[in-house]
């Protein structure tokens, strides 16, 4: 099954239904995960290592999002032209930013597992060593570290082909030669090195707080609760998807290097790979609201304001509202004053 062209290649269909209404969703789902966790920021009295997975998350739901943004954008753009637009120029382009965007994703998630990690194996190290500042450069770096990673397709190393499947470029993951073979072996260990540090820092961190339910039985609750219900659930459910949605396509790229597997040759192995890959970005925005409160509500606030035309101006008396209500229907007076 051919599932690439060069681009630029005419097309029988000018518009192909197939994944691109995924795509549509996801990006929706992003946009406004992104807005609801932006309008949630810790409060002046939450801790560092809070602030800290908070602007991981803000990074990590940027990232899938403009991602998923472009996976729309490449479509949309097929359709208008009738086929791709802009010749290999453009083509290199759109899979050049996708990837960069991609595998930084990847390293924010191990970024945020190390920080789970060293925030629970080494408090008092990660209060003096591992500051804000320190991930702020940190994001930069991997950023600058994985653009320079994937030049080597722009310059005849690899190359970014045309999917015929979801009307997108992406990076041609067959190999055509040797030197293809020798970039594609280390995205492949680019990406198992991302995922065993994912799944290390975030299993010791569950044996940790497992061990230390044991130790303390009980007598300090409320650490080990809040530790678990929102900092660990969260970086542990964004963890463990990574490496579901991920490990299967880097296995199949694995076999397919070590078969010499042509385009012409990909099955359904190659489909159901590249799905999971693309149910990342679409699952992590339930994962915020689900495992965190804060943006659960500031996404419940979000939808309540455009339903009830609320202006921004007030907000804080519809909030205000909100929480007495929320008050009178039962809840205690410490969750109905969350809200504010």
């Amino acid at each position: 099954m051919n599932n690439s062209t060069p681009p630029g290649s005419e097309e029988h269909t000018c518009f192909k239904v197939d994944i691109f209404p995924l795509f549509i969703f996801a990006f929706l789902v992003n946009i406004f995960a992104l807005v609801a966790v932006l309008k949630a920021p810790p409060r002046s009295t939450t801790t560092n290592a809070a602030r800290q997975i908070h602007l991981l998350i803000c990074c990590l739901s940027a990232s899938d999002t403009v991602s998923v943004g472009l996976q729309c954008l490449m479509p949309i753009a097929s359709f208008i032209n009738c086929g791709w637009w802009g010749g290999q120029a453009t083509c290199s382009l759109f899979g050049y930013l996708n990837a960069i965007l991609i595998i930084w994703s990847a390293w924010i998630v191990a970024l945020l597992s190390f920080q789970r990690f060293l925030c629970t194996v080494s408090p008092f190290k990660h209060q003096s060593k591992f500051t804000t500042k320190r991930i702020k450069k940190a994001l930069l770096l991997l950023f600058l570290f994985t653009s320079a990673f994937f030049t080597p397709p722009l310059l005849g190393i690899g190359e970014f082909v045309y999917y015929k499947t979801g009307q997108f470029c992406s990076l041609s993951l067959t190999p055509t030669g040797l030197s293809d073979s020798i970039f594609l072996s280390l995205v492949v260990a680019h990406g198992f090195v991302c995922v065993f540090l994912i799944l290390f820092f975030s299993l010791h961190v569950i044996f940790s707080l497992k061990a230390r339910r044991k130790v303390f039985q009980g007598r300090i609750p409320r650490a080990v609760e809040d530790s678990t219900s929102t900092f660990v659930s969260l970086t542990k459910a964004i963890a463990f998807v990574f490496c579901i949605c991920n490990f299967p396509l880097l296995i199949r790229i694995a076999v397919d290097l070590g078969k010499q597997t042509s385009r012409d040759e990909l099955g359904l192995e190659h489909t159901i790979t590249m799905a999971l890959l693309f149910a990342n970005p679409l699952t992590n925005p339930f994962i915020y609201v689900a495992c965190r409160r804060r943006y659960r509500n500031s996404l419940k606030l979000l939808f309540c304001r455009q339903c009830n035309g609320v202006a921004p101006a007030d907000n804080l008396a519809f909030v205000i509202v909100y929480a007495a209500r929320s008050f009178k229907r039962g809840q205690s007076a410490k969750q109905a004053t969350s809200y504010l």
